[in-house]
């Protein structure tokens, strides 16, 4: 069984080394560390929430994450099944896009996406989120 330690956001440890030569010395090392925390959860909407393929009518916002490790880093995803990968439709600093068409291989059904946004601190640290209504693509949309 392997054990594994996972140190929590915003918290901080002093991490101990203890050594020794043999039938020598005992030396000691301290580190002391803060581990950083992740970005404070906000939320994110689409609109509209239904839409042809290719259409670049779609626009996806969010709004009321923190971290004081700024700038924050927002990467828009979406899946067309919960079990599915999630696919980039980019990111950037800004917490919004604009005119978001989706891929033509959806042009023949129609889907529900599930749209998330990963936000991450200038540190690496990353909060994952799911946007509070799905949006419906379809030939048909209108």
């Amino acid at each position: 069984m392997v054990n594994t330690f996972c140190f929590a956001g915003g918290k901080d440890y002093e991490i101990k080394l203890y050594g020794y030569i043999q039938g020598g010395e005992e030396g000691l090392s301290t580190l002391e560390i803060t581990v950083n925390e992740r970005p404070k959860k906000g939320s994110c909407t689409p609109s509209p929430l239904k839409g042809n393929p290719l259409d670049p009518i779609f626009t996806l916002k969010c709004k009321d994450f923190t971290d004081e490790d700024e700038p924050l880093i927002y990467e828009f995803l979406y899946s067309t099944s919960p079990d599915g990968e999630n696919k980039s439709l980019g990111s950037g600093l800004q917490k919004f896009r604009e005119s978001v068409a989706f891929p033509s291989g959806l042009q023949d059904h129609e889907f529900n996406l599930t749209l998330y946004a990963k936000v991450t601190d200038n540190l690496g640290a990353a909060t994952e989120v799911e946007f509070t209504e799905n949006v419906k693509v379809s030939r048909n949309a209108n």
